[in-house]
């Protein structure tokens, strides 16, 4: 498969370019072809789609489409404002989306807690894990689909002939004896 990742930086969130480059695509590059985010900003262009459009499930699709790419990573780092008592607190996180162009569905959609601003190093091997099990073919995907008629029907062995019945009891050479046989075969009269 082939990927672009997008890195969206929300109001006073976290700068995470620079650790998502490090311990986000380093990584995926082992399981995906990573194409530069230019490339895809390139083809979002080309089909009108520019800015924070770019960072939606539906303008990655249409900019991924353009760029020839099977899947987009869109990762958008937020801040929330909460009151927790009489204090306010600021929490940071990652919401990571994986959008597979033909469709345009997102096939991945979570949120990771950052431990301040940081992106951790067990944060980052979580994402790449969920991401490259999401990348992977599901055996539905990889079954070939009966409706396609141009393609010749696969070619299958001839069955195997059935068994060969068992043979009569009479005429097998170790039948037990009946009870109007006895052990030699010769009747008494």
């Amino acid at each position: 498969p082939s990927l672009a990742v997008v890195v969206q930086k929300g109001k006073g969130a976290a700068n995470l370019k620079g650790p998502i480059k490090k311990m986000v695509e380093k990584p995926l590059r082992a399981h995906a072809k990573l194409v530069p985010v230019k490339l895809l900003t390139k083809a979002g262009r080309r089909v009108k789609v520019k800015g924070k459009r770019l960072a939606t499930p539906a303008g990655a699709a249409a900019a991924g489409a353009a760029a020839g790419l099977s899947h987009v990573l869109i990762l958008a780092s937020v801040m929330e404002r909460t009151r927790v008592g009489r204090k306010k607190r600021k929490l940071y996180s990652l919401r990571a989306q994986l959008v597979r162009v033909d469709g345009g569905e997102t096939i991945l959609d979570e949120v990771y807690e950052l431990k301040g601003k940081k992106l951790t190093a067990d944060i980052a091997s979580q994402l790449v894990e969920v991401v490259t099990a999401a990348l992977a073919p599901s055996e539905e995907e990889s079954v070939p689909d009966p409706v396609d008629e141009s393609a010749p029907p696969p070619e299958e062995e001839p069955p195997m002939p059935p068994p060969a019945p068992p043979p009569p009891d009479d005429v097998a050479g170790g039948a037990e004896p009946g009870p109007t046989d006895d052990a030699s075969g010769v009747g008494d009269e």
